[in-house]
């Protein structure tokens, strides 16, 4: 799944990648390897899950690039407002996404 998800990436305005809830960091460093142009911040909220990721951040010589925190993504805040999961109603009842208003 990650490798389908990152074989349809394009970075046009950014070269940066936000992988909320990355888990094991499969998709952060599938997408580094593939995009070597790149910078990913892979967040979870459960900090059991990100330690095999850094582990294999670290064994493939990706760490420069990766960068793996223990974040609530529901908390998080951007120039458009806050984040909530694919335009589901903020506490404001407005919709945001995780995306800028260009899509890119």
């Amino acid at each position: 799944m990650a490798r389908f998800a990152v074989r349809k990436m394009r970075f046009f305005d950014t070269f940066h990648l936000l992988d909320v809830a990355t888990g094991t960091a499969d998709l952060a460093i599938e997408a580094a390897r593939r995009h070597p142009e790149i910078r990913v911040t892979g967040i979870d909220f459960i900090a059991e899950m990100l330690a095999p990721g850094r582990k294999k951040v670290a064994l493939r010589g990706l760490a420069g690039r990766i960068r793996l925190l223990q974040a609530d993504a529901l908390g998080l805040r951007s120039p458009m407002g806050v984040l909530t999961p694919w335009g589901s109603p903020s506490a404001s009842g407005t919709s945001r996404t995780a995306s800028p208003p260009s899509g890119r």
